[in-house]
């Protein structure tokens, strides 16, 4: 197994996170060199300028005279890829007026924009590319704004090759910690959840808690539709359902969660407090998800079922590989979830899918729009952890779950250009689950590998 971690060119686990990130196990963050030729000026040669700018005596320099925003670009030797991060140095050595800023690429985009300077001195920033080939320093023009005038020098970009997951939160949620606790999460911070006492990540749909006053519940009404309902809470007591549905939910300790699931009638439903019922819970779900605090009113946590890493041409072979899942599904409700390694669109995709139909996992292959493979196998239960690996090369792909080989497909061609790991599909079909372990090969493993990769 641990021939099969080093051949892994990614590796993401429910270990380390900061702010909207995840960090992965494989690879480490490293800095490349200067991709920058004559960043020093030294010579007037391998920079496109625009207008007012001109390079002498070892600097750019701006005198103003641009009627419009001006660029001073260089294209970079290879490709300046799509969500590739770059870190970019240069120094303003003397100022006069106006601003300057670092873009990534010569069309627009805000993910690609520096921040515009107006004084002297030396700056490093992060900028993630849009796709283009080129660096440029953008220079303001006259009119309602003073145009730069001013001089700028040693220019260097080095591109940042890394795997980090950016995860989308907008509320506040909770997790069930390493001992066992509940607990706020910053609605910034990913999840590592540790229900049943195993480390995961956690994304989940959003959600309404339809109690009022959720920590410590007392007799209530409330509104429900003829759709599915979930209702949890810890404790010994007990929660007596009727009008809208009829039956009783029995606690079984302080630190235990029960749940009910069912589907009510429209109207009113009484829920009859008996006894301890801490962080109490209903939903318009068809099963439970994390507790959701409430007051004085009812309350919505936002979706958190997505995560999504860019900039990976060096660490995914479009040509072959294996794609590598260890979760487990929140539940079988109907809807379709994705994993998947792509080229930013539908068009390039090797993906794995959650079904609508419960308990079936499906691979897919895309090349160009057109699909090469749609493998499926109906597995004994997508609600607990499963290991799944789909091999992809020309000729030869298949489906691999649980030590075994259940699908595979002798024709098709591969895709081209994939760079991104997304737990979704073009941001539909989020993947809501539980996840341990996501990983990537370059090569297409042995039956071997595979087996023993998925035991």
């Amino acid at each position: 197994m641990s021939n099969l971690l080093s051949k892994a060119s990614i590796i993401l686990t429910p270990t380390a996170y900061a702010e909207n990130t995840l960090f992965p196990v494989k690879p480490p963050k490293t800095i490349g060199d200067n991709s920058i030729v004559n960043g020093d000026f030294a010579t007037d040669s391998n920079w496109t300028k625009g207008d007012g700018w001109s390079i002498s005596g070892g600097v750019a320099s701006s005198d103003g005279s641009q009627s419009g925003f001006s660029l001073l670009s260089q294209t970079i030797d290879g490709t300046f890829n799509n969500l590739q991060d770059y870190e970019v140095t240069y120094t303003i050595t003397s100022y006069t007026s106006g601003s300057v800023c670092i873009i990534g690429f010569t069309g627009g985009g805000s993910d690609a924009y520096g921040t515009n300077r107006t004084e002297a001195g030396t700056y490093t920033e992060i900028i993630r590319a849009n796709g283009n080939t080129a660096v440029s320093i953008r220079v303001n023009p006259g009119g309602k704004n003073p145009a730069f005038v001013g001089s700028v020098d040693n220019v260097i970009v080095k591109k940042i090759s890394k795997a980090d997951f950016t995860t989308q939160t907008r509320s506040n949620k909770t997790r069930v910690n390493e001992s066992g606790n509940v607990e706020t999460v910053d609605a910034a911070l990913p999840r590592i959840d540790y229900t049943g006492g195993v480390g995961h990540i956690l994304f989940e749909p959003q959600s309404t808690n339809l109690f009022l006053n959720s920590a410590t519940l007392s007799t209530q009404g409330v509104t429900t539709t003829a759709a599915s309902h979930t209702v949890s809470f810890y404790g010994t007591g007990s929660i007596t359902l009727s009008g809208t549905h009829s039956a009783t939910i029995n606690g079984t300790g302080a630190n235990n969660r029960v749940s009910l699931s069912f589907t009510p009638s429209g109207g009113t439903l009484t829920c009859t407090v008996s006894g301890s019922v801490t962080n109490a819970q209903i939903e318009a779900l068809s099963y439970a998800t994390s507790y959701i605090p409430t007051t004085s009113g009812t309350v919505t946590r936002t979706s958190s079922s997505s995560a999504i890493s860019g900039g990976l041409l060096e660490f995914i072979n479009s040509s072959e590989g294996v794609l590598y899942v260890e979760a487990a599904a929140l539940a079988n409700d109907g809807t379709t979830r994705n994993i998947a390694l792509t080229d930013n669109s539908l068009s390039n995709r090797v993906c794995l899918e959650w079904d609508e139909t419960s308990n079936v996992i499906k691979a897919f292959v895309v090349d160009g729009g057109s699909h090469q493979t749609s493998m499926s196998y109906t597995a004994p239960d997508l609600t607990q952890y499963n290991k799944i690996a789909l091999k992809y090369k020309a000729n030869d792909m298949a489906l691999w779950f649980n030590g075994s080989e259940v699908a595979t497909d002798t024709s098709g061609t591969m895709p081209s250009g994939m760079f991104v790991f997304e737990t979704n599909r073009g941001d539909q079909f989020e993947f809501n689950g539980k996840i341990k372990c996501l990983a990537v090969y370059k090569e297409a493993l042995t039956d071997a590998e595979l087996t023993c990769l998925t035991t």
